[in-house]
């Protein structure tokens, strides 16, 4: 798996890096002047692996630091996450879709954070299904308070029916019995005047009872169906009275968790600044006490949670089902919890998938540079507090030891295998270390296996490995060479163990300033350490030198810088490849000192073909250009420091017998020039002046060469508006030119033009500056 891009919030300097692509060969640069943030981007990167901040990365506005990073999936490692069962199935067909995954990590503070799979997608869908819970949760509660007061209404309204009927069944039940007891003596009363007086007591009672009877049965009608539609509400109102407890009772946890947390947070705030032991020590046990109380908090805050979404869920389904009842409601209601997005499914993919990314290194400084001897126990115990362990294991590894070859027995046998590692590690760091102590004499690199002996009766007998950097002339331990020799070869050590280790999850180092006790061409022996590893490990670092920066791989830069130049409170601001015009000369100086270094060794004095140019901003445009319209034509361009000087280099070249023209834009210093030309070098001569030396008489400055559309959009980069001519609008918005042409070199070695790419104006004029130029030389 490989980091294909990062984003780093609130961190130092840094408010919002946005994604920042790393380059795709390994070797990703950051340029930039002091305090711009490099460091911190650095750092930032190995905090989202270790989890560790510290106090003076936080800001000032105590915003809480984001660092996420994007990961491009090989097959392997894809088909090892997609066949993880204990990845959550929308996460599974997230990455089946996607061709890397995103991890973001995010602290609450100084120690603690958290990690998560950070897909936009997915978090932006688990936001989404926050805020609708939230909303269903409120419409969800007024209608709990509802049903519940439906309920006891209804339920008060049903015992009053239930109780009416009783008491209707009561009296029927009387009347019946009367109007029995009637129909009796009416039926079997021979007294005439008895029959007839229950004749006429039981017309009335009939229609009594009829009358009774209708409203009984009304009242127990309506009974029935509030009875049934009771049992409804009843079990809603259940459903209710679960879904507000438990909901009441879950974000009661949560206010206390919170407040719990930010007592403890109060209490890590003073630790640090007390220096009492006492008062700390009680602070620490308190502290401690806090956090078993929050784990206990967390762990029932998480139990709470579920069966309050469990009880929401099943009133949901209550009130939204077919009359109100569902089959299965509980069921249902788990299905759903079950397949609902949470920031746990989250957190538990970013534990899940942090298992398959690189590992983070950070290189602040090659401290564990080799010693002048170390106990074999030492480095076969892997004590790694042992003085010069790292660089001792490092020497091992890139040496292809291990413990056993130290078992040998036969000493000579021992002594040749020691004495062939020696001339092979030495052949692959002189392939890398290219300084001479004199004309031939390189530096070697040896170890060997001696014993103490009587001098040192504590270890008399026991074996330790002695290491030496020699020369020619001299057999001396590391401790006696120079810092940067001990420096280079610790770092060449690191990289190269590192390399060989062959993590199949990975490497990426982080370097901060690398080289800096080292020369020039030493600093150029490190890229090339880097360029030679690059396809084992991938590698971030910052530098300011010049000759660590690659000028014919623009693709591996990012520019680092102050949003204000002048306010160190500023803002970080990260600009890539494609946008370092965007960044400031200061900024940027590395590459034009490297580019002007590239000038004079690449292109030195030839026998013929030789044309001098009146300063650095010009050949940068003219070079470009001309390798964009020629490019099989062999010219070696020759910038000098400025007009005035052009007569020095053509008299060196005439005196040589170099062949070599001259080319000038017209302006009052290209016309001293060439009056000092015509009077001193050419005197006698017009013919060969004529020849040899143009004034571009329609050019006043190079920069016009450019219709005024091309230059805003390969030279400025910017959609402006310019009413004058090119030179005009850089002299007249103070542009350093030198910056400027450089700017366009870089953008046209990121963006390879053809001739098509610019307009008519531009082109017929470009077209008539290369004629004229072969026409130099010819």
């Amino acid at each position: 798996m490989k980091l294909k891009a990062f984003k780093i919030e609130n961190y130092r300097s840094i408010v919002n890096t946005d994604w920042t692509i790393m380059a795709p060969d390994n070797i990703t640069t950051l340029i930039g002047q002091n305090e711009s943030g490099k460091t911190s981007i650095l750092e930032g990167l190995n905090s989202f692996y270790n989890g560790m901040i510290t106090e003076d990365i936080m800001r000032s506005d105590m915003a809480m630091p984001m660092v996420a990073c994007e990961f491009e999936l090989s097959k392997s490692v894809r088909q090892k996450i997609l066949n993880n069962t204990n990845l959550h199935e929308k996460i599974l067909a997230r990455i089946k879709s996607k061709s890397s995954i995103i991890l973001r990590r995010k602290w609450f503070n100084k120690n603690e954070s958290i990690l998560f799979y950070g897909d936009d997608e997915i978090i932006g869908e688990l936001e989404r299904t926050k805020q609708e819970n939230k909303d269903i949760e409120e419409e969800l509660m007024l209608k709990a308070q509802k049903i519940i007061e439906d309920t006891s209404k209804l339920v008060e309204d049903t015992n009053n029916e239930e109780s009416s009927a009783i008491e209707l069944k009561s009296k029927l039940s009387s009347i019946e019995s009367k109007v029995a007891r009637l129909e009796r003596i009416i039926k079997r009363s021979s007294n005439q005047k008895k029959t007839e007086n229950a004749k006429k007591e039981l017309e009335p009672l009939k229609k009594e009872y009829a009358h009774l009877k209708l409203n009984f049965d009304k009242i127990d009608q309506s009974f029935k169906k509030n009875n049934e539609k009771l049992n409804i509400l009843i079990k809603k109102s259940d459903y209710a009275d679960r879904f507000t407890i438990s909901r009441n009772h879950y974000y009661e946890l949560v206010s206390k968790y919170t407040e719990i947390k930010e007592k403890r947070n109060s209490i890590l705030e003073k630790l640090n600044f007390i220096s009492d032991g006492k008062l700390s020590q009680s602070l620490k046990n308190e502290l401690k006490n806090y956090k078993d109380i929050l784990r206990e908090k967390k762990i029932e805050i998480e139990e709470k949670n579920s069966d309050f979404q469990f009880a929401r869920e099943c009133f949901l389904i209550s009130v939204t089902g077919n009359n109100g009842i569902v089959k299965d409601i509980e069921a249902k209601a788990w299905e759903k919890v079950d397949a609902e997005t949470s920031e746990h499914m989250l957190e538990d993919a970013g534990k899940i998938l942090f298992e398959y990314i690189p590992e983070f290194t950070l290189f602040e400084d090659f401290s564990s540079l080799l010693p002048n001897r170390i106990d074999l126990e030492e480095i076969l115990d892997e004590n790694e507090k042992a003085e010069g362990y790292n660089a001792a294991r490092n020497f091992l590894i890139v040496s292809g030891l291990d413990a056993r070859f130290f078992r040998e027995s036969n000493n000579r046998i021992l002594k040749q295998k020691i004495e062939n590692l020696n001339g092979e590690i030495t052949f692959d760091f002189q392939g890398y270390w290219r300084q001479n102590l004199g004309k031939n004499n390189k530096i070697k690199i040896n170890f060997e296996l001696e014993h103490y002996d009587f001098s040192d009766p504590d270890k008399k007998g026991q074996p330790y490995l002695e290491f030496w950097i020699k020369d020619e002339h001299e057999r001396l331990y590391p401790k006696q060479r120079s810092r940067g020799v001990r420096w280079f070869l610790s770092f060449y050590l690191e990289l190269k163990a590192t390399a060989l280790k062959k993590d199949k999850k990975g490497k990426v180092l982080l370097i901060d300033e690398p080289g800096l006790s080292l020369h020039a061409r030493a600093q150029e022996d490190v890229l090339a350490v880097f360029e030679d590893l690059k396809e084992n490990i991938q590698i971030v670092y910052s530098t300011h030198s010049p000759h660590l920066v690659n000028t014919d791989k623009i693709y591996r830069l990012l520019a680092v810088q102050r949003a204000d130049a002048f306010d160190e409170r500023s803002e970080t601001k990260v600009f890539n490849a494609k946008e370092l015009a965007n960044a400031s000369g200061d900024t940027l100086s590395p590459i034009y000192t490297m580019l002007g270094s590239q000038i004079s060794e690449s292109n030195f004095i030839r026998e013929r073909n030789n044309v001098i140019l009146e300063d650095t901003s010009v050949f940068y445009y003219i070079k470009t250009l001309f390798d964009i319209f020629e490019p099989d034509q062999e010219i070696y361009f020759l910038p000098s420091t400025k007009t005035s000087a052009i007569p020095a280099i053509a008299n060196l070249l005439t005196g040589w017998k170099l062949k070599y023209g001259i080319l000038m834009t017209n302006n009052v210093e290209s016309e001293k020039a060439y009056a000092y030309l015509k009077e001193n070098i050419f005197s006698g001569n017009h013919d060969e002046l004529i020849k040899k030396v143009n004034i571009l008489k329609d050019l006043e400055g190079i920069e016009n060469i450019f219709s005024t559309i091309d230059f805003k959009k390969y030279v400025l980069q910017k959609r402006i508006g310019i009413t004058e001519t090119n030179l005009e609008y850089i002299e007249n918005n103070n542009l350093n030119r030198t910056d400027t042409a450089s700017a366009f070199a870089l953008y046209c070695q990121n963006n390879p033009l053809t001739p098509e790419d610019f307009d008519d104006e531009s082109r017929e004029a470009i077209a008539n500056l290369v004629k004229k130029i072969i026409k130099l030389i010819d």
